[in-house]
């Protein structure tokens, strides 16, 4: 029987200190969302995946936004040479 796993909250990743990335759909402008902004503007139960639908597009005014925890990187997992 498959598990099912809840969404992250705004409340867990402001203990991780993790922001969010939103990325418009219909013209790729991009940001990077402030957690604390977020938490106080909506709450710290909010889950990630509902942000899309209380923002917009600051380039093009749309709503067709995806957003996602912006998870930190792993820096380089591999070396390439010449």
């Amino acid at each position: 029987m498959p598990t099912s796993t809840k969404p992250a909250s705004l409340g867990q990743l402001k203990t991780e200190g993790i922001d969010v990335w939103a990325w418009c759909e219909d013209c790729s402008h991009h940001a990077v969302l402030p957690i604390r902004s977020l938490v106080e503007r909506l709450g710290e139960s909010f889950q990630v995946p509902r942000i899309k639908s209380v923002i917009l597009c600051s380039q093009c005014g749309s709503r067709n936004v995806d957003a996602f925890p912006r998870w930190r990187s792993l820096g380089v997992v591999a070396r390439h040479q010449v």
